[in-house]
C-alpha cells in the first residue's frame, strides 16, 4: 500500500489549519527584514507581515531553500516509512529552490541506493506562486488521504498547474520597484498617471495583460478577463492583501459573475516617525536623518548612508526602495525649508537678541516646511490615485490658509507702543 507524504514550501500560502489537518509538510523560507530573520508562515501572520512590510526601510528578501533542508526532509520521510514523497515547489524561474530539491534527491539516492525501489520522490515545478499551487497541494493531500494512487495524485497536480490562471493588479508599484521587477522610471510614470497593470504569470514569468487608469477600473477589467478565460463550474479563489475594501468589492463581483462563492478566500502571504507619516516618509531612518540635519545639513547624507548601508542592495538602491518619487521630493523639500543648522540658529539668536523670537523663527520655518511637504505628498497622492482623505483635507486647509495670508488686506498700524 502506498504511503504518501505531501510537501511544499511556505510560498504556497497554505493556511496553517489546512496543513495541520492534512499533514502537509511546509518548508519555511527564511525572510530577512532589516536586521532580523523570520521563518515565513510560522513567525508571523499575513496581516502582521503587511504591517512589517510597510514599515520596512527596504523590501524583505528571502533566501532559497538549500539542498540540506531537502535532504533532512527526505531522510525523515524515508525513516518514517513513507513510500512516496511529492514536493511541489515555488516557481523555478523566481527561485533556485526547485533545482536544490532536484540536487538533494540525487544526493539522497546516492546515500541510500536501496531507496530507489521503495521510496519514490517526485518534484513538481509549479511555475507559479502562492495558493495557485498551494490549492493543488491541498487537493492532492485529500486524494492521498483516501488512498488514491500516487501517480494519479501527481497527474492531478500537474494538470491543475497546466490550466490554472492567476490575475492580479498591484495597486502600488513601490514594492515592484523595490524588488527590481519594475524600473524606477516605469514606477514613477505609472504612479504619476494613475496606471494600474493587470498582470498574470505565463510559463513562470510575470506578464502585463493590460493597463487601466485608476483603482475603480481594476475589478471590471479583471472580471472581463475571467469571462473570456474561465471554464464554467471550475473552482476559483480570491487572494487578498491588506486592502480590505478592494478585496470585499472583488469578492462581491466574483459572486455576482459566477453565481457561487469563492472556493477559498485567503491572505497572500520609531517614537517620532509617525509625525512624518503624512509627509510620505514616516520611517525612523528618515526621521533620524532629518534631526541630525539640525547639526549640519550635510549630516543628512551621511546618516542616510549609515542607516541604509545594510542589506543586499547598495546604499542608493536601498534609499530608492524606501521612497517613492513623491515622498522623496517631500523629504528633500522639508529639509531644504526647515530650521537651519545649529550654527545658523546661533546667529539668529545673536542678531535677534531675544529667545522668544528665536524659537518663533525656528518653529515658523519647521511649520512652513511641514505644510509644504504635506501638500506635496497629499496632492501628489491625489494625482497618482493614492488618496488619504484626512491628509488631503489638512493639505487643502493649509493651502487655503497660505492663500488667505497672501491676499488678505493690509492694515497700517495707527498706534505705536514702546517700552523704555
Amino acid at each position: 500500500m502506498a504511503y504518501v507524504k505531501m510537501v511544499t514550501d511556505s510560498a504556497a500560502d497554505i493556511p496553517r489549519a489546512l496543513r495541520e489537518e492534512l499533514d502537509i509538510q511546509v518548508l519555511p523560507f527564511p525572510i530577512a527584514m532589516g536586521y532580523k530573520e523570520y521563518e515565513d508562515g510560522y513567525d508571523f501572520t499575513p496581516e502582521e507581515f503587511y504591517g512589517m512590510l510597510l514599515s520596512a526601510p527596504q523590501i524583505p528578501t528571502h533566501a532559497q531553500l538549500n539542498p540540506y533542508v531537502f535532504e533532512q526532509c527526505f531522510e525523515q520521510a524515508y525513516d518514517n516509512g513513507y513510500t512516496h514523497l511529492i514536493y511541489t515547489s515555488i516557481n523555478s524561474k523566481g527561485s533556485a529552490t526547485h533545482q536544490n530539491a532536484v540536487q538533494a534527491r540525487e544526493e539522497f539516492y546516492e546515500e541510500h541506493p536501496e531507496a530507489r525501489e521503495n521510496f519514490q520522490i517526485t518534484i513538481i515545478d509549479s511555475h507559479n506562486y502562492t495558493m495557485t499551487y498551494g490549492w493543488a497541494v491541498v487537493q492532492g493531500a485529500k486524494m492521498a488521504a483516501v488512498g488514491t494512487d500516487p501517480d494519479k495524485v501527481v497527474a492531478y497536480i500537474q494538470d491543475w498547474l497546466d490550466h490554472v490562471r492567476v490575475l492580479f493588479a498591484p495597486l502600488d508599484l513601490r514594492f515592484a520597484k523595490k524588488s527590481g521587477r519594475v524600473s524606477a522610471a516605469a514606477a514613477f510614470v505609472g504612479d504619476a498617471l494613475g496606471l494600474k497593470p493587470i498582470m498574470t504569470f505565463e510559463n513562470g514569468e510575470s506578464k502585463i495583460l493590460s493597463k487601466v487608469r485608476g483603482e475603480k477600473n481594476i475589478i471590471p477589467a479583471i472580471m472581463e478577463r475571467c469571462r473570456k478565460t474561465r471554464q464554467a463550474a471550475s473552482p476559483y479563489m480570491v487572494i487578498k492583501a491588506d486592502n480590505a475594501p478592494m478585496a470585499d468589492a472583488l469578492i462581491r463581483a466574483c459572486e455576482e459573475e459566477f453565481g457561487a462563492p469563492a472556493d477559498m478566500v485567503y491572505p497572500i502571504g520609531g517614537v517620532i516617525a509617525w509625525i512624518f507619516k503624512p509627509l510620505g516618509w514616516g520611517n525612523w531612518q528618515a526621521a533620524v536623518a532629518s534631526i541630525t540635519g539640525l547639526v549640519a545639513k550635510e549630516n543628512i547624507v551621511g546618516t542616510l548612508g549609515i542607516l541604509y548601508g545594510g542589506g543586499d542592495g547598495t546604499v542608493y538602491q536601498n534609499i530608492g526602495a524606501a521612497f517613492t518619487g513623491i515622498s522623496g521630493f517631500s523629504f528633500l523639500v522639508f529639509n531644504l525649508l526647515c530650521a537651519p543648522c545649529f550654527a545658523a540658529i546661533g546667529a539668529i539668536k545673536r542678531e535677534m537678541n531675544n529667545r522668544k523670537w528665536t524659537w518663533f523663527a525656528i518653529g515658523y520655518q519647521c511649520g512652513f516646511a511641514y505644510l509644504i511637504s504635506l501638500m506635496i505628498n497629499q496632492f501628489g497622492g491625489l494625482f497618482t490615485g493614492s488618496v488619504n482623505v484626512i491628509g488631503l483635507i489638512f493639505a487643502l486647509a493649509a493651502l487655503a490658509l497660505m492663500v488667505y495670508m497672501l491676499v488678505r488686506p493690509y492694515k497700517e498700524a495707527t498706534k505705536l507702543n514702546a517700552t523704555v
